[in-house]
């Protein structure tokens, strides 16, 4: 008799995790950087509130396999999602 491994699928979607979204400084998915506040230098396409805005729409019914929530200067949150591609 053949044993399958089957390894059971994160049922999480990012939209289940209570995120306060104004105090985000960085989203990282799957190694790319698709939101950064925390640049030195202000860059539109990576800091602006319509990109965040376009992130939450596009990213909030994804799978989330693994998430890293870090909190950096006491308010800003910086998060690192392994998920759906």
């Amino acid at each position: 008799m053949e044993e399958k491994n089957i390894m059971k699928q994160s049922q999480y979607k990012l939209k289940d995790f209570s995120i306060s979204y104004a105090n985000v400084a960085k989203i990282v998915w799957n190694d790319k950087v698709l939101y950064d506040d925390t640049l030195v230098y202000h860059d539109p396409c990576l800091s602006s509130i319509t990109t965040l805005k376009a992130i939450r729409v596009e990213y909030m019914n994804k799978t989330v396999h693994n998430i890293n929530m870090e909190i950096q200067n006491n308010h800003e949150i910086i998060l690192t999602v392994v998920g759906e591609e």
